[in-house]
């Protein structure tokens, strides 16, 4: 079994395990748990305010903006290894690049939907 095929099915054994979501960043990233606690609670936290700012930059086809939002989304996301929803806002951070209007408005949707669906997850793995 290569390197590659090993470390997949890692991550995905570590994803489907019944660990808290901090618990599987931690074992996903190496960072201590208090850690990724505070780093999880900043970005909810900063969530619902990112989401209208970008919503805002994307009504109003603010290239740049939209670029440097999603930007920073697919940061964070791969830091907490939300790697589907990091390749999501990659892609809306080239459509901004290519000022894809039709396709921007698509993929900030999908984004957004992906970003709330997020929250919810973190915020019933708090309840637990």
């Amino acid at each position: 079994m290569g390197t590659f095929v090993a470390l997949n099915y890692t991550m995905w054994a570590i994803k489907n395990e019944e660990k808290s979501i901090y618990e599987k960043i931690k074992l996903m990233t190496g960072i201590d748990e208090q850690y990724v606690k505070e780093i999880v609670t900043e970005f909810i936290e900063r969530l619902p305010s990112d989401i209208l700012k970008l919503k805002a930059a994307v009504e109003n086809f603010e290239y740049y903006s939209i670029e440097k939002q999603s930007h920073s989304f697919k940061g964070i996301l791969r830091n907490l290894c939300f790697d589907d929803v990091a390749e999501i806002a990659f892609e809306l951070e080239k459509r901004s690049v290519e000022k894809n209007n039709s396709k921007i408005i698509i993929v900030s949707r999908k984004l957004i939907n992906k970003l709330e669906n997020i929250k919810e997850i973190i915020e019933k793995d708090k309840i637990k």
